[in-house]
């Protein structure tokens, strides 16, 4: 894990700057896209060698700092200047909710076996393998949303600045 959190560091700066250049939207497609693969990875080789499970740790992390980078830059440019302290403590604060709440879930999910339902595994099928895989397919439902929900705010945006 610690490699991974290392190039995490080094992908975070790529991330920020990533925003500043592309925008957004397209941080963040890149984000899930990552991060997609990172829990495929992780369901094909859960119940292998670590060193492989690290590899695939790689892409989960450099994604979260995607995220983390492209989600504050819209949360502090969406709010007025003096609401952007209060509003990135908010945001900061449902971050670590959402960590709190998504660990005791997922600690729940993974007491039931699962294991016989995960066709994408290379090695033995885990429990662990299909809950990354389900993870995965959130990741590409949440690029459907980006998509619609940023998309369509930034063609409302476009359109309203053409009639001006």
């Amino acid at each position: 894990m610690f490699h991974a959190a290392i190039i995490a560091v080094f992908m975070g700066r790529l991330g920020g700057k990533l925003v500043d250049r592309r925008g957004t939207r397209y941080t963040l497609y890149v984000a899930f896209s990552m991060l997609t693969i990172g829990l495929l990875c992780l369901s094909a080789v859960s119940g292998l060698l670590p060193w492989v499970i690290g590899l695939s740790l790689i892409f989960l992390n450099s994604a979260l700092t995607f995220m983390q980078s492209s989600l504050a830059k819209e949360v502090s440019s969406a709010l007025p200047k003096e609401q952007t302290g209060i509003g990135m403590g908010i945001y900061n604060l449902i971050i670590f909710m959402a960590g709190a709440i998504s660990g005791a879930v997922m600690s729940k999910v993974v007491e039931f076996n699962w294991g016989s339902v995960n066709f994408t595994t290379v090695g033995v099928p885990t429990t662990f393998g299909t809950v990354y895989f389900s993870l995965a397919v959130l990741a590409v439902l949440n690029i459907g949303w980006v998509y619609l929900k940023i998309g369509r705010q930034e063609a409302a945006m476009l359109r309203a600045a053409v009639k001006i």
